[in-house]
C-alpha cells in the first residue's frame, strides 16, 4: 500500500576486478532511524567507481560517494529526482575543478544512487555503474550506461553483439 514503510537489508559488497591491483570502489549508504527523515529522505545507497587507469580513481570515488551522501540529507524538501541530479553534479564539479587545480589528468568515477523511500525505488547514475532490479528472481537493468558504445547502440550505428568487442565500450 501506498506510504508503506519497507524494511530495507543492505550489505556492501566490492570487488577489485580482473585488470587492477587496487580497489577504485567506495560505497556509502544512510539508513535514518527518525521518522521526518525517513519520510522526506529515505534510506540512501550509493557506489562509486574510480575510473581505472586515472589518476587517482579511488579518491576520486570516495569523495563523489561521501559529498553526494551528506548533501542529500542537507536538501529534505527538494523531490528526490532533482536532488539526487543537484548532488551528484555538484560531486562531479568539485572532482573536476580539484584535478584542474592540482594537474590531476582525468580524475574520475562513475555512480549510482539508490533512494528506497516508502513503497518507491528511485535511481539516478553517472557513467557506467549501473542499477539493477531484482524481483521474483528476475534481474533486470534499469540504468543506461553513460559512454560511447551505449550511445552508438541507442542510435542503431553498433548492435549489442559489436559493443561488447568495441573499444568503445568503457
Amino acid at each position: 500500500p501506498q506510504g508503506m514503510i519497507l524494511q530495507v537489508d543492505s550489505h556492501p559488497l566490492t570487488d577489485v576486478g580482473k585488470k587492477r591491483s587496487n580497489n577504485e570502489d567506495w560505497v556509502a549508504g544512510f539508513e535514518p532511524t527518525e521518522l521526518d527523515e525517513i519520510k522526506y529522505s529515505g534510506c540512501l545507497y550509493i557506489v562509486a567507481d574510480g575510473v581505472g587507469g586515472a589518476s587517482k580513481g579511488e579518491r576520486a570515488s570516495k569523495y563523489a560517494a561521501q559529498k553526494a551522501l551528506y548533501d542529500y540529507y542537507q536538501q529534505p524538501n527538494s523531490p528526490l529526482d532533482q536532488r539526487l541530479q543537484k548532488i551528484i553534479r555538484e560531486a562531479c564539479s568539485d572532482i573536476y575543478q580539484y584535478s584542474i587545480e592540482n594537474g590531476l589528468s582525468r580524475m574520475a568515477t562513475t555512480l549510482v544512487a539508490a533512494v528506497v523511500r516508502g513503497d518507491k525505488l528511485t535511481i539516478a547514475n553517472v557513467g557506467d555503474s549501473r542499477g539493477y532490479l531484482i524481483r521474483s528472481g528476475q534481474i533486470t537493468q534499469i540504468t543506461r550506461d553513460h559512454n560511447l558504445a551505449d550511445e552508438l547502440i541507442r542510435n542503431g550505428s553498433m548492435t549489442t553483439e559489436e559493443a561488447k568487442f568495441s573499444k568503445t565500450r568503457n
